[in-house]
C-alpha cells in the first residue's frame, strides 16, 4: 500500500493491529487506522458509513483518496483508511 500516493498521507510508523474481521488491520502514527481486505474481495458497505453519519450517528467514515474514492488498490486488494480510534478489540 503508498499511503502518499493514494491518500497523500506521510506515515512514519505503521503498526500490525489484531482486530480486523476477515481483513487485515494496521495503525499508522497512531492517528489513522488502515483496513485491508483479502485478495478478490471488494469492500461492502463502506458508502454505507457516510450515509449514516450524514443521518447523524456517531459512525467513522473511511477517508477519500486523492481522487475521491472511498478506497484504494494494492496488488489486487482494496484497502481504506479511517480515523483511528483507541479502544478495545472486539470479541
Amino acid at each position: 500500500m503508498d499511503l502518499e500516493r493514494d491518500y497523500g498521507l506521510t506515515v512514519s510508523s505503521l503498526q500490525p493491529h489484531a482486530g480486523g474481521f476477515a481483513t487485515d488491520g494496521w495503525v499508522a502514527d497512531e492517528l489513522w487506522f488502515v483496513k485491508m481486505w483479502k485478495e478478490g474481495e471488494p469492500p461492502t458497505g463502506v458508502e454505507l458509513l457516510g450515509e449514516l453519519r450524514a443521518l447523524g450517528l456517531p459512525v467513522v467514515e473511511p477517508v477519500r483518496t486523492v481522487q475521491g474514492e472511498l478506497f484504494a488498490m494494492d496488488g489486487g486488494r482494496a484497502y481504506a483508511v479511517f480515523p483511528y480510534i483507541q479502544g478495545r478489540t472486539a470479541s
